[in-house]
């Protein structure tokens, strides 16, 4: 499957003005897990959420659709063992309108092997009649020098298409020196947590191995009312949750 497959919320969630909305960021990395991820979706209650390493089981989209989320996924990695193939994902209890990806690296897909494709998604969100917000996320290499600069460029040239309401949140395998953060810290606005808070790995070695590997980054419209981390068990990122007003 190389297009985002789409399915529609069964109910919409209506903001009020002003009303705060519940953005989860979290690489879930859902290898054969996915009774507890649901369970730790019941327990974060975000209104949207951006998901990178998502299992492509359709059932589990299923699940989370009869929890009030419409959804959005498109495919970008496949391994040979476990044989499975994962993506990025939007969930979200507000109706979309628009959706689109855009091949950071068109990688080796679908045959299993070496440089899994990546992509970037994009849904624009309808949160009442006259106000939309546009969210993005990604799930960028860890390895391969050139071809990281090739998709850190791409990504900050499809983002920066945005000027306001808008939000974008990812597993980008940098840290936060890197360029690619210090590119989009050019444009956007950091949303938090501090920089200085890790984001992996989500265990007890997480003192010993401590990285920031995960982001979340809005247009100067996007009001953070509130922005941690949680623990991201069972999944090896912990999420990054926000509480954000436009």
């Amino acid at each position: 499957m190389h297009d985002i497959e789409l399915i529609q919320c069964p109910r919409s969630r209506v903001c009020g003005p002003g009303g705060g909305i519940r953005v989860l960021v979290w690489n879930v990395n859902s290898k054969s897990r996915s009774t507890v991820l649901l369970e730790r979706i019941r327990d974060f209650d975000a209104d949207i959420m951006l998901f990178q390493e998502m299992n492509a089981d359709r059932s589990l989209r299923k699940h989370i659709n009869k929890m009030g989320y419409g959804g959005a996924f498109v495919d970008c990695e496949r391994y040979n063992w476990p044989p499975e193939c994962m993506g990025s994902a939007v969930f979200s209890r507000f109706p979309f309108r628009e959706t689109r990806f855009v091949e950071l690296r068109r990688g080796r897909m679908p045959v299993a092997g070496k440089m899994p494709r990546r992509c970037y998604l994009e849904v624009e969100i309808a949160i009442e009649d006259d106000r939309t917000l546009t969210v993005g996320t990604a799930h960028l290499s860890p390895f391969g020098a050139f071809a990281r600069r090739r998709e850190h460029d791409l990504l900050v040239r499809e983002v920066t298409k945005h000027r306001a309401n808008f939000l974008f949140g990812g597993d980008l395998n940098v840290s936060p020196r890197s360029r690619l953060v210090r590119a989009l810290n050019e444009d956007f606005q950091h949303l938090g947590p501090p920089l200085s808070e890790p984001s992996w790995p989500s265990s007890a070695f997480q003192k010993i191995f401590a990285r920031r590997l995960d982001y979340a980054f809005g247009t100067p419209d996007v009001h953070v009312v509130d922005a941690h981390m949680v623990d991201g068990r069972p999944s090896d990122h912990r999420a990054i949750m926000l509480s954000v007003a436009l």
